[in-house]
Order: C-alpha cells, then sequence, then structure tokens
C-alpha cells in the first residue's frame, strides 16, 4: 500500500486540528441555542426612576406585587348580568391556578367597593345589577373608584379585566403560570370577544422568543453573508475558513456555554456577540497577514495555515484577554445590567 507523504499526513493533522475547535463550538452551538431565553429587564440596564418605583409601589399597595398578569376583553357593558357571569367564570377559572397568589376582578371577594348601606365595604354581586336603576347606581359607583379604574375596569366600563399577582416563584414557573393563564384565555375567547393576556411577566416571555428568533435569522444570514463577502476578498475557500475560525469561535462557544449553564440572553448579551465579530475580523486581518507571509515565504501549502496559526496565537490571545479584561471592568458601573452578569 502506498502511504501518504510526511509533508501531506502532517498537512492532515494540522487542518484537522484547527478545524475540530470550529466544529466542537458549532456542535456546541447548534445543541444548546434551542435552550437559550432573552431576559427583558429593562430596569437593569437604568439607574432609579423614582417615577416606575412610585408606580410600582401604588401597583403593591394595590394588589400586593407590581408583577401582575391581566386577562382583558372587551365587554361592551359590563355591568350587563351576562357579562358579569362571565367575568365571574373567568375570575374563578384563574383563581385556580397555583400560580396566582391573589386575583382580582370586579367578581372577586378581594375588590371591596361601597356598594352597600351606611358605606358598607363588599365586592359587586350579581344582585346587584338586576334592575336597570340598580345598574345605574352601580355605574355610578365604580366611576368613582379610581384605585382600579383603568386597571380592571375603564371609565366607560366596556372593557373588563381579572388581575392575578404572580407569585414569588422562578422565572421557568412563572412562565408556566403564564401559559396556564394563556391556555385559560383561549378557552374562554369567543370571536365577538378576544381575550387578551398582558403584563410584565408577558412582555418579558414575548420578548424573549422575538429576540432568540430573530438572533437565529439574522445570525444564518450574517454568517452566509461573512462567507460570500470573504470569498470574493479572499478569492480561496481556505482563507476563507481560516478567516471564519478566528471569527466564528468566540460568539460560538460564548451561545454554547451560556446555553450549557443556563445564563439567559439580556440587551447588554445580544449587543455584546457585533463587538465579538469584530474583534474576530481584527485577529482574522492578522491571521491573513501571517498566512499570506508563510506562503510567500515558500512554506508548504498544507502547512501554511498550520505555521500562520503558531506565529500569531500568542498576540491573537493577549488582545483578546486584555479585551475580555476592559468588559470587565464595566462591574464597576453603576448600570446593574454590567455587574449582574
Amino acid at each position: 500500500m502506498i502511504s501518504s507523504p510526511p509533508m501531506l499526513r502532517a498537512g492532515r493533522s494540522s487542518a484537522f486540528r484547527l478545524l475540530l475547535p470550529f466544529g466542537v463550538a458549532a456542535l456546541l452551538a447548534a445543541l444548546l441555542l434551542p435552550r437559550m431565553q432573552f431576559h427583558h429587564d429593562s430596569r437593569s440596564l437604568l439607574r432609579a426612576d423614582p417615577e416606575a418605583q412610585r408606580a410600582e409601589r401604588e401597583l403593591e399597595e394595590a394588589f400586593g406585587s407590581e408583577d401582575i398578569l391581566l386577562v382583558a376583553w372587551e365587554a361592551g357593558d359590563l355591568t350587563d348580568p351576562i357579562q358579569f357571569r362571565r367575568l365571574r367564570t373567568i375570575t374563578e377559572a384563574l383563581d385556580a391556578v397555583a400560580g396566582l397568589e391573589e386575583v382580582y376582578s370586579l367578581a372577586s371577594g378581594s375588590v371591596q367597593l361601597p356598594l352597600g348601606l351606611a358605606g358598607l365595604l363588599r365586592p359587586l354581586q350579581e344582585s346587584d345589577l338586576a334592575t336597570e336603576a340598580a345598574r345605574a347606581r352601580v355605574r355610578t359607583v365604580l366611576r368613582s373608584a379610581p384605585v382600579y379604574l383603568g386597571t380592571i375596569y375603564n371609565d366607560e366600563l366596556d372593557v373588563v379585566a381579572v388581575a392575578g399577582t404572580l407569585a414569588r416563584n422562578s422565572r421557568q414557573q412563572r412562565e408556566a403560570t403564564l401559559r396556564e393563564v394563556r391556555a385559560i384565555a383561549a378557552r374562554f375567547q369567543t370571536p365577538e370577544s378576544e381575550l387578551h393576556v398582558a403584563g410584565v411577566t408577558a412582555l418579558a416571555v414575548d420578548a424573549g422568543e422575538y429576540a432568540v428568533a430573530d438572533l437565529r435569522r439574522i445570525g444564518a444570514l450574517a454568517l452566509a453573508v461573512s462567507v460570500l463577502v470573504l470569498l470574493v476578498l479572499c478569492r480561496s475557500w481556505r482563507e476563507t475558513a481560516a478567516a471564519l475560525l478566528a471569527t466564528g469561535l468566540p460568539p460560538l462557544y460564548a451561545l454554547g456555554i451560556a446555553g450549557a449553564t443556563g445564563i439567559p440572553m439580556t440587551a447588554l448579551g445580544a449587543a455584546l456577540f457585533p463587538v465579538l465579530a469584530v474583534v474576530g475580523v481584527t485577529s482574522s486581518v492578522h491571521l491573513l497577514a501571517a498566512l499570506g507571509e508563510e506562503q510567500r515565504g515558500g512554506s508548504p501549502p498544507d502547512l501554511a495555515p498550520w505555521l500562520a496559526v503558531r506565529r500569531v496565537a500568542a498576540p491573537i490571545t493577549m488582545s483578546l484577554l486584555t479585551t475580555g479584561l476592559a468588559f470587565a471592568s464595566l462591574g464597576a458601573t453603576g448600570v446593574p445590567a454590567f455587574h449582574r452578569g
């Protein structure tokens, strides 16, 4: 059997060692990227906001928490007994959700309104809507109760909502509660009256899903464009692969490690990937320059990439380390998101 020349075997071995880290990183990212979650936390990007804190205190005083899920719909006239019965049924369904600590609506015992004699506080009941005169009185009382106005009903009394305060559980448990609430909303939905689920947690989950979807789509497009541009500039698959190796390893390893450890993606984390790409491109410039020097110096074609990497590995590593230290120094700032992650 005729064996391969030693130089060719060495070149293949070098190419394998070059491509192995990239392949491992790509596989790691492909397997773990579906587990990535985008953590929508606008408050972590800001310093203390007195107005926002005041609004949160009002919600906590009225409902015991600022983390509220709202199920709202157009009711036509919420003092209509039929609409009130529907409100009561949905309230009872949400009251059975384990992840909601308290459930507030005009049909729940948690909402106290001045509907009784001598200012006695009690919740709204179906008997309060028996006659038109009684319904008119209820409308007057509801419009004079600003604590709940705009949260579980509006001033026109044609939009009604059920508010549930989320228990202080983990993120995964809150998301499970949201899914259960949305399932209840879908069950009671009608073509004439669509039920909407809103709240901080609902916004965070939706933002996370959209962000991860955008990250996958834009990432694939960016990779395709990068390959095309590098092919036009380098006119060589080998040089293109070498450039992608230096450019793509940091983001892929970052995605894989984040997915493996359960680190959620934040707005700052998403913004970090273009920076990593720029750092990678900068490293690619040095790598390609070294590769050209090796080729012009007469190095064997199969060994030139490995020799180029060996020449620039140390300075590129030092550059990446100093860049990492610079990012780590951001933890000394007053912005919470910098030192939480």
